[in-house]
């Protein structure tokens, strides 16, 4: 078999299954570390001191617009009867990255707060790998800004699959 063919083979596979709409959820791993709602304000915070010194941000990035950031964190841990409700990691991530792009829980600068908080949070979780560079992240994330709301599930099973 060509080598192309074979590294890239789950890539041909993952596009005739979104093609067809049945992307299937991986099983995934169990969450090391949660996320602290205060913790990750320090690190938008790093973010934007970073962004502003570099003239790609104001003083708006990171301002929160109402409580709906602290709900999105909320809902990624969201147990019922003691059952987590995304039960992998991957699967929090996933929906970590597409609530904050699609909610728009801050003034300005959804999409890099929630591609940083993402990466962040695989990280806090020993799951960033090669899988997930700048291309691919700014790529997924731009993919989810530009989805309908109707795609979410396919859009959270692909990230699954991508990490």
């Amino acid at each position: 078999m060509n080598n192309l063919i074979k590294k890239f083979s789950k890539t041909f596979e993952l596009l005739y299954l979104y093609d067809e709409s049945s992307i299937p959820k991986p099983k995934g791993n169990k969450t090391i570390q949660k996320l602290n709602f205060h913790q990750v304000l320090n690190e938008i915070e790093e973010l934007k001191h970073y962004l502003i010194s570099k003239n790609q941000a104001s003083e708006l990035f990171g301002m929160q617009k109402d409580e709906s950031f602290k709900g999105i964190l909320e809902h990624i841990f969201q147990t019922f009867d003691g059952i987590e409700l995304l039960p992998s990691t991957e699967e929090k991530a996933a929906n970590l990255l597409y609530y904050i792009v699609k909610d728009h829980p801050f003034i300005d600068g959804n999409k890099r707060i929630g591609a940083y908080i993402f990466v962040s949070f695989l990280d806090k979780n020993n799951l960033l790998n090669e899988n997930i560079n700048f291309a691919t992240l700014t790529s997924l994330t731009l993919l989810i800004a530009k989805s309908h709301l109707n795609e979410k599930e396919i859009m959270i099973n692909l990230i699954c699959n991508l990490l």
